[in-house]
């Protein structure tokens, strides 16, 4: 560095110092991620995509500790919305953001919580990813919809599944060397946890399920993606 130096204009020496800045804090962002933040969802967003749909949910108040949510090192979960359907289902809906990709699945996000935890658990991978099993002896459903790849159908219950569409959103070549810069935000290693529990011991109803993971998308996205791009890189 010493040797080329004074072949350098002064501009060009400060452009010089500005790479090597950015390749530090890009290595350093690899290396020791910060601690990640769950985005806040919008109850009134997503009673707005679940009645243009035709359901009529009515909101659960939920307690203290739940309305703080939960932050570590690890993972980051939001205050979970909590919502009441006609048939007496409870729809759970919690935002959790990972500080590292092999981490990243649904089961991390269910496990924080004994109302989200899922238990004798299943994978199904058709028509969308999704889990089943039970929540306090009930039948259950979960799945994760990942809102920054801004697509409908980004859901998934594993590690893999979800991970497809968090890779979906790297943005080609220019976009990965932008991020190894430190010019662009890190990849968003977050997802929407969307958990439907029966309360009279029946098996969830596939068409129920099917009209809920088709509508809140469009409520999740909403909110999740503006948050997203309002906040400073990590």
């Amino acid at each position: 560095m010493t040797r080329f130096a004074p072949l350098l204009s002064p501009l060009g020496r400060w452009y010089a110092v500005l790479a090597v800045l950015a390749s530090v804090a890009a290595v350093r962002a690899s290396l020791f991620p910060s601690w990640p933040r769950a985005t806040p969802l919008s109850m009134d967003s997503v009673l707005h995509s679940l009645r243009k749909v035709g359901l009529r949910p009515e909101p659960v108040i939920t307690t203290a500790a739940d309305k703080q949510g939960d932050r570590s090192q690890e993972l980051s979960v939001s205050a979970p919305l909590v919502l009441r359907l006609r048939g007496g289902e409870e729809l759970r809906l919690v935002h959790g953001a990972f500080r590292q990709r092999y981490a990243l699945q649904t089961a991390a996000i269910a496990a924080k919580s004994p109302d989200t935890k899922l238990e004798e658990r299943v994978i199904f991978a058709k028509p969308a990813p999704f889990a089943e099993g039970r929540i306090k002896g009930q039948p259950a459903r979960q799945t994760c919809f990942v809102p920054q790849a801004q697509k409908t159908n980004a859901l998934g219950a594993t590690n893999e599944q979800i991970l497809i569409w968090i890779d979906s959103t790297t943005g080609g070549r220019t976009a990965k060397a932008l991020r190894m810069l430190g010019f662009i935000p890190a990849r968003d290693y977050s997802c929407t946890l969307i958990s439907l529990r029966s309360n009279n011991n029946t098996p969830i109803n596939p068409l129920l399920w099917n009209q809920i993971i088709a509508a809140l998308p469009a409520g999740l996205s909403e909110i999740s993606i503006g948050a997203i791009r309002a906040s400073p890189p990590p």
